[in-house]
């Protein structure tokens, strides 16, 4: 039988200390994701992140060996300040790759107007249970 685009048939076991499970939790409800959710939204970033992480590190050696080459007596003043606006704009392309990205993210983790209403409607329409104590939900 073929799989559905969407389905979510596999299971990933994680230990985590009381602590950490807490703040987990914690930070999943803040943003409105079921834990499940909030783990596949950080699991999914985290491999651009080392990604770009890497890059960054490129970057620093580079301009740690620029900062240390001293400029040979033949290379211009002019084409030096060429070179290290080069690397200068390359560094900004990163940076603004991480901001965009960044931002990216605060959209996914933070719920639109419309998401939280339709979690309200579905709410509303299902029994609420806290804590095997019963909540009737009425209308304002």
């Amino acid at each position: 039988m073929p799989e559905s685009p969407g389905a979510r048939d596999r299971n990933i076991n994680v230990r985590a200390s009381a602590e950490e499970y807490r703040r987990i939790q914690q930070a999943a409800e803040r943003h409105g994701l079921s834990l499940s959710e909030f783990l596949r939204v950080l699991g999914s970033s985290e491999q651009w992140a080392m990604d770009q992480q890497q890059t960054l590190r490129e970057w620093q050696a580079l301009l740690t060996r620029l900062a240390s080459t001293p400029t040979p007596s033949w290379t211009t003043i002019a084409q030096e300040a060429r070179e290290r606006a080069a690397l200068i704009d390359s560094v900004m392309v990163v940076a603004q790759r991480m901001e965009e990205t960044a931002a990216q993210l605060r959209r996914m983790l933070s719920p639109s107007v419309e998401e939280i209403q339709a979690l309200l409607e579905r709410l509303a329409q299902e029994p609420a249970v806290s804590k095997g104590v019963s909540v009737e939900v009425r209308d304002a």
